[in-house]
């Protein structure tokens, strides 16, 4: 692999040659387990004698390999020669014919009757092949590439992960499953265990189906791998990159609009913040939003001792106490409850209907208009308790959305966290965060009225309350984003690169992440200069990830 100017190290291609190989026991079999029994099979991918027992750490570092008996091409150097020139691909694969150019040393588009096709083909004439270069910086990368390992683009075998991280599972049904890269290595064995009754001759055209099976299968096996290591895929998470995270949020990484309605409004997004989904937020501040939920509204909607809830009447929109069922209050006052209420939120189906409880009542009102010429909110549960100056037009039963975003909504920005982009690739890639949720790509400020209907003041306003877009539709924001200042020094590209971020709940966590705002260290060099800059472009970040340039 090309190294490039973020790789910590260089790197270089590992050719799996017979020498390389040599302290190495095969991988032979396709089979999982010996005959009928419960036992590994000796010569199988999971075997105990090759890889170590179950349980032996020895089993999570023994490698192996698979002798392919014929060469097969780095799947590196398969994928820049294709590159290269895409015909070469499709005469590899057999779908072109070509021939052999002794002047420019390559391969030219041919027919059936004078050209050939195939793998032996093209491989016969490799040491000769070269490749004009022309002004693009990113095809001589290419061809540097193709010239430096040129001579040792061909494997004798493909070496096989350690058992202990891709092991078999037995479920409880008796089913096993396993991971995907299984298949691939299975699949090479299977095509190269045809070619162990037959002398093998790389050149032998006869063989390049064969051949290309097993190709195929390893530069699969090698994609699957590198999206891995990119953390773009899935890949051996239970073993490798599992992440267990209690209270914590992770999502695909997305674009920040820094952009400030009101200069030095203390709502405005800072150098400081992650912007963050609701849905992330509150499954990270998940112990809080309980509280909140148990405190807030749903308290007092539900906190009648003799059974009774203060819910309202579908047809009129009046508030009674209302006899309730035991499963109905468990759902909305205890914490297994309020769990799944919160999860629910994950249906985008289910944000902006009104809650509604058992079939006859609305769980609330909430009132959404202007007072003294700003835009206000309040949730309450009775039609009654509209002061007559005040629109009925602007009531209407309270959502999800709305009910979870404002049980807590003086609250969801206060609880720093620390937040890592995956795959790490710099010291920049985790750092101290506070937390900036919204729930809607389109926000707009409210302020909360009190039990008098009188603006509470600037202490309980959001400026993140959710707004529909000009299509009357609300524009879900699930996803995080670091501010764009961070971008550079974290190695963010958009894509498909992960964002996690924990959130801390005790005194002294949250000291040591606010303490460490107010330190030079934290945004100045020691020669002086901004750790961070906002004159890194988004768009240069995606052009240098895609371009190499």
């Amino acid at each position: 692999m090309l190294p490039t100017k973020n790789d910590p190290v260089n790197l270089d291609i590992f050719s799996a040659n017979k020498q390389n190989l040599t302290h190495l026991v095969p991988t032979t079999s396709m089979d999982i387990m010996d005959g009928g029994t419960t036992n590994f099979h000796e010569q199988g991918l999971f075997s105990t004698t090759i890889y170590g027992k179950v349980g032996d750490s020895l089993r999570d570092i023994q490698f192996s390999y698979i002798d392919c008996r014929i060469p097969l091409m780095h799947p590196l150097m398969f994928r820049h020669v294709s590159k290269l020139k895409s015909f070469y691909k499709d005469l590899i694969l057999g779908k072109a014919y070509g021939k052999w150019d002794q002047e420019t040393k390559t391969f030219v588009p041919s027919n059936p009757l004078e050209g050939k096709r195939g793998y032996a083909f093209f491989t016969s004439k490799w040491r000769d092949l070269t490749f004009p270069r022309n002004d693009s910086r990113k095809r001589d990368n290419r061809i540097d590439f193709f010239e430096k390992y040129k001579n040792k683009a061909f494997n004798d075998g493909v070496l096989v992960l350690p058992a202990g991280l891709r092991d078999v599972e037995v479920g409880k049904n008796g089913n096993l499953t396993q991971d995907e890269c299984n298949d691939f290595y299975r699949r090479i064995i299977g095509a190269n265990n045809l070619l162990r009754s037959a002398e093998v001759n790389p050149n032998d055209s006869l063989l390049d189906q064969t051949r290309l099976t097993m190709q195929l299968s390893f530069n699969n096996l090698y994609d699957y791998f590198e999206n891995f290591l990119a953390g773009k895929h899935g890949f051996l998470q239970k073993r490798v990159a599992r992440r267990v995270i209690f209270n914590g949020t992770g999502n695909v990484v997305t674009v920040m609009n820094p952009a400030n309605r009101v200069l030095g409004d203390m709502g405005n997004m800072r150098y400081t913040d992650t912007l963050v989904g609701f849905f992330q937020a509150i499954k990270a501040l998940q112990p809080i939003a309980i509280h909140l939920l148990m405190n807030g509204f749903i308290g007092r909607v539900f906190g009648a001792v003799n059974g009774e809830a203060l819910l309202v009447n579908k047809k009129t929109l009046e508030g009674h106490y209302t006899p309730i069922h035991v499963t109905t209050y468990d759902r909305w006052m205890s914490p297994d409850g309020l769990l799944k209420v919160i999860n629910s939120y994950e249906t985008r189906a289910l944000r902006n209907i009104p809650i509604v409880i058992e079939d006859k009542f609305y769980l609330g009102l909430i009132y959404k208009g202007e007072v003294q010429g700003k835009k206000v909110f309040k949730l309450f549960s009775s039609i009654k308790d509209l002061p007559k100056h005040l629109d009925k037009k602007d009531v209407s039963p309270v959502t999800l959305m709305e009910l979870l975003f404002l049980s807590g909504y003086t609250e969801w920005n206060k609880n720093p966290g620390t937040s890592t982009r995956y795959p790490i690739a710099t010291l920049g890639s985790t750092y101290p965060t506070t937390m900036y949720v919204k729930a809607t790509s389109e926000v707009e400020t409210r302020y909360e009225l009190d039990d008098n209907w009188d603006i509470m003041g600037e202490t309980f306003k959001t400026n993140a309350f959710p707004k529909m877009n000009v299509n009357g539709e609300f524009d879900y924001f699930d996803a995080m984003a670091p501010h764009p200042a961070r971008l550079a020094a974290a190695g963010t590209d958009f894509d498909g690169d992960k964002l996690y971020l924990n959130a801390v709940y005790t005194e002294e966590a949250k000291e040591e992440i606010f303490s460490s705002f107010k330190k030079r260290a934290t945004f100045v060099n020691l020669d002086g200069s901004f750790r961070a800059s906002m004159a890194i472009p988004v768009l240069g970040l995606v052009l240098d990830a895609m371009t190499g340039e």
